[in-house]
Formats: structure tokens, C-alpha cells, sequence
């Protein structure tokens, strides 16, 4: 018996049982003739997996237009190095924020998981990582970022460290590191460069480890008969992450940093040195249509949790979702600008797209699940906005 057929046999052994009502649940609906193994493996193997596989070409990529940027230092080519070493790291963010919905098994945030050693977001300290800069120029042999926290680690670290405009340091003067400000900025920048080298070369072998623990993973996940739930409890990012923390607090329309209601805050904007905050919801936002429809970076077609769907007779709720995420999309992309000059310049665009966000994931948590009996997480069960 292949693993996906012992997937699917799991999975009816459960739904015929009543999963954990047992056979005398009252309103046990019939199982659906679907094959869940199948799905799971097209998800782990056909979609995340090539997106792991791209960010650990374009992680390796970033580390090594970090090193030239260093090299160039004080010389002719420093400006147009930095430059490539900018694009090395939107290019490797945007397809992590594609991965920010895969948040599962290694990818998770759980104990030693990868997640936040990658991406430490919302979890962010940029006066830390000057320390950290200090602490590797004062003793570079003995420095060791393995042993750091995570947000003085990963994708961004590295954006402060390539987009921060000043050599000066961020911290408040009672938190700065001492004498940093005073030192030559040649002595500042090649210690801020050489904290970028450490970052990128561990964010490289990062995202090898991610990809060599994705594999395995995919076995347990196709045979687990809790996997689809394991999956759709993912999606549920562009609910938490994306509406509620990158639209809904910059917007004003939850409690954020600014605490004033309905109106902007860019504080709480999540790319505050690379102005990419738009950017990254819409890749949320197609990663969640990846991951939902089963959808291939190569833009091919696969088996996903619309085909649960429709195995259930509901492909009206597939095709109504489907064109929910095309008009999300839309209204991300038609802000006018960066997210900070839309909240500045057109506020109600921000206001429209969170709008749109919310309702693919309030079919999120109502049609789909009701359908399929799949589980909402606890996190968003009490989310009604």
C-alpha cells in the first residue's frame, strides 16, 4: 500500500467513525469521497516544496551579494553593490512572505522549528542588531549568531542592516551601544557589513536546513489523519498575520501603536526600511490562492482543498472564494505607491483591502470548514472582524 492510499485510508477510517464524536454522534455527516493523502502530498511536494527550494537559491544568492557589497566597500562600485545586494534581499523576501503560509511541522514556530530563525517578524530589534554589530567587531572568533535570539537573526535583520539609511545607531541614546556614533563611518559601515555576512551565510544554511527537513515531513504529513487540518490551519496566516497585524493595525482598525482608531499608523507598518509592506500582503495573499487550489509556482493546476470542495458538491463556495482572493488581490496591488504613502495619500484605499482580505477569510472560517469539517484554529475562532 502506497503512502497515499494509507493516507485515505486513515482519513475514511476517521471520518467513518465520527472522528471524535465516535459512531453516535448526532449529526456525523456522511464522509466525503475524496482523497485527502493525495491532496496533502500534491501540497507538500508539487507547492510548498518549490517554494522552500527557491528561497534556499535566492538565500544562497543574497549571501553572496552581501559579500560583494562588503568587498566594494570604499570603493567605486560600493553604491550599484549595495543596490544588488537590496534586490538579492526583495527577491528572497518575496518568496518568503509566499512561504509565511506554510507555517507547519519545520516551518513552524513551535521549539526548534525554522520559521523565526528565518523571519522573526512581528518579533523585530533593530537596536539589538546594533549590539550585535558591536559584539562581532569586539570579538569576532568567539562570536557565535547560532546562540542568538531569533530577531537578531534572519530576513529582517538583514533589512535593517541593507536599508537603514544612517550609520548612526537606531537605539535611544540611553540604550546606544557606547562611543558607536563617534567611530569613522568607514569603521561602522565595514562593522555593519560584516554582521550582514554573518546574517546571510546563516540565513543561507537556513534555508537548506528547511528544505532538507521539509522532505520527510511531507511522508508524515500525507499518512497523519489530522494532515488536512494541519494545512488548513496554515491558511489561516492571511486571517492573523495578514488582516489583522499588516492591514488592519497600519489602518487604524484594531489597537496598534498609535492607539488612535481609524486612522494611520505607519508605525506598525511591517517593512520599516525597505517600504515593502504592500508587497509582502500580496504575496500573502497569493500564496494563500497556492496553497488553497493547490496551484504550482509554475503556474500549473493540482489538487487542493477546492477539490475537497467540489467532492462535497460545493464548487459554488470554491468558485465564490476563488474570485474573492482575484479581487483581493486587485485591491492590494491598486493601492496607489508603498503602503505608507497609500495610508498618507489614500487611506481608504488600506481600508479597501482589508475589506477584501476579510472576505476570503471569513469564508475561511464559515463555508469552508462547515462544509468539509475541517478544524478552525483556536487562535481565530473568536476573531469576528
Amino acid at each position: 500500500m502506497d503512502r497515499r492510499t494509507l493516507g485515505l485510508t486513515i482519513a475514511l477510517f476517521v471520518a467513518c467513525n465520527g472522528g471524535d464524536g465516535g459512531d453516535d454522534a448526532p449529526d456525523a455527516a456522511p464522509p466525503i469521497d475524496f482523497d485527502e493523502a493525495a491532496m496533502l502530498a500534491h501540497l507538500g511536494e508539487d507547492v510548498v516544496l518549490p517554494i522552500y527550494e527557491q528561497f534556499r537559491d535566492e538565500a544562497g544568492a543574497l549571501a553572496g551579494a552581501v559579500d560583494a557589497y562588503c568587498d566594494a566597500l570604499g570603493t567605486a562600485g560600493e553604491v550599484a553593490a549595495r543596490e544588488s545586494a537590496r534586490d538579492a534581499w526583495r527577491a528572497a523576501m518575496a518568496t518568503w512572505q509566499l512561504a509565511e503560509l506554510t507555517q507547519l511541522g519545520p516551518a513552524s514556530t513551535a521549539g526548534d522549528a525554522l520559521r523565526d530563525v528565518i523571519y522573526s517578524w512581528p518579533l523585530v530589534a533593530p537596536c539589538s542588531v546594533d549590539k550585535e554589530v558591536v559584539a562581532l567587531r569586539d570579538d569576532p572568533t568567539g562570536y557565535d549568531i547560532a546562540t542568538k535570539l531569533t530577531n537578531r537573526r534572519g530576513l529582517d535583520v538583514l533589512e535593517y542592516l541593507l536599508f537603514y539609511e544612517s550609520l548612526d545607531t537606531i537605539c535611544p541614546p540611553l540604550a546606544a551601544p557606547k562611543g558607536w556614533n563617534e567611530l569613522p563611518e568607514a569603521e561602522r559601515a565595514a562593522a555593519r557589513c560584516a554582521y550582514s555576512r554573518t546574517a546571510s551565510a546563516d540565513l543561507a544554511a537556513q534555508s537548506s536546513a528547511l528544505v532538507d527537513a521539509w522532505i520527510p515531513f511531507v511522508d508524515e504529513l500525507v499518512v497523519d489523519p489530522d494532515g488536512a487540518n494541519l494545512v488548513f490551519g496554515a491558511l489561516f496566516y492571511l486571517d492573523l498575520k495578514t488582516k489583522d497585524q499588516k492591514l488592519a493595525k497600519p489602518a487604524g482598525l484594531a489597537t496598534n501603536t498609535c492607539s488612535v482608531p481609524d486612522a494611520p499608523c505607519a508605525l506598525d507598518l511591517e517593512s520599516q526600511f525597505a517600504h515593502r509592506s504592500k508587497d509582502h500582503v500580496g504575496a500573502n495573499v497569493r500564496a494563500f490562492r497556492l496553497l488553497f487550489f493547490g496551484e504550482t509556482l509554475a503556474g500549473d493546476d493540482g489538487i487542493g482543498f477546492d477539490d475537497f470542495l467540489r467532492a462535497a458538491n460545493a464548487g459554488d463556495i470554491a468558485d465564490a472564494l476563488l474570485a474573492d482572493v482575484v479581487e483581493a488581490l486587485a485591491a492590494v496591488e491598486g493601492m496607489p505607491g508603498t503602503m505608507a504613502e497609500a495610508l498618507a495619500g489614500d487611506y481608504a484605499s488600506v481600508v479597501g483591502a482589508h475589506t477584501e482580505v476579510r472576505d476570503v477569510t471569513d469564508a475561511l472560517k464559515g463555508d469552508v470548514p462547515a462544509t468539509l469539517g475541517l478544524r478552525i484554529p483556536d487562535e481565530a475562532g473568536g476573531d469576528a472582524d
